[in-house]
Parts: C-alpha cells; structure tokens; sequence
C-alpha cells in the first residue's frame, strides 16, 4: 500500500502530536491505558515506542519527537 506524501507529512505530525501528549501528561494516562488495554503488559513506554517507530515509517525523523518534553 502506498500513501501520498501529503498525507504521510500529515499522519507524521499527528503521530508525534499524540507522542508530545504521552511526554507531557503520560503519568497522569496511564492509569487511564491500563484500563483500556488490560494487565497484558502493553503500557504508555510501549505505546510511545510503537508511535515514535510509525513516524520515522511514514517519513519522519527521530529528530521530529523531541518537542514535548518530558521524556
């Protein structure tokens, strides 16, 4: 499957927008998280680890995740 390069730049900034949002309120989610997903052992880290590998997927660069803060 392909995606336009606009649409990538897009998913892209979205992806490290939600990224910035676990850095900065990640303590306060993951309670939240947990709940959602169960006692399976997924958690925030390995959510903004799986998002951060997407972005650099679609285009991005590493480099792209470091507003935020936090983390």
């Amino acid at each position: 499957m392909s995606l336009d390069a606009g649409d990538a730049v897009e998913l892209g900034e979205l992806l490290v927008f939600v990224i910035g949002w676990l850095n900065h309120d990640g303590d306060c989610l993951s309670g939240s998280f947990r709940r959602f997903v169960g006692n399976g052992g997924y958690d925030i880290d390995g959510l903004r680890a799986d998002l951060s590998r997407f972005v650099v997927l679609v285009g991005g660069r590493d480099t792209d995740l470091g507003f935020g803060g936090g983390r």
